[in-house]
């Protein structure tokens, strides 16, 4: 019930070129995870890419596209929560990629699709696909 976790984590923003797709910025992070507190199933890491972009001044409207591969042992925990939540319990590797666009400045449409293997021995398939449309009032 003694959980010693030490993380580290780093984003990295590029500037692209391409006024037609709003000034996009290309985005790179890692976040790694230690739980010194066991000696098997401590470890954690992901690692994602993605574009951010768009605007209301014209062209394309505000939008995200990204993905992103993680491994969480056992004991180990990245994003707290959310981890969990994601990988239906811990243990687990595998990605996601997603998509949202802002169709008005009232309504988002967003798509994420899951591939992991889980829970117990990371061997377990398991996809998700996820279609959501957000109205803002």
């Amino acid at each position: 019930d003694d959980f010693k976790i030490w993380n580290a984590a780093a984003t990295l923003k590029f500037h692209v070129l391409g006024n037609r797709l709003g000034k996009p910025e290309m985005f790179l992070a890692g976040d790694y995870a230690n739980n010194s507190s066991v000696t098997l199933d401590q470890r954690g890491y992901s690692l994602s890419a993605g574009f951010v972009g768009g605007g209301w001044a014209g062209g394309a409207h505000p939008y995200t596209l990204h993905g992103t591969w993680r491994d969480v042992d056992a004991d180990a925990v990245l994003a707290t929560f959310a981890d969990s939540d994601l990988g239906a319990g811990t243990s687990y590797k595998g990605f996601e990629v997603g998509a949202n666009y802002r169709v008005s400045k009232n309504l988002l449409g967003l798509f994420q699709y899951f591939n992991f293997k889980g829970f117990p021995r990371k061997d377990e398939r398991v996809h998700r696909l996820f279609l959501d449309l957000i109205w803002d009032f």
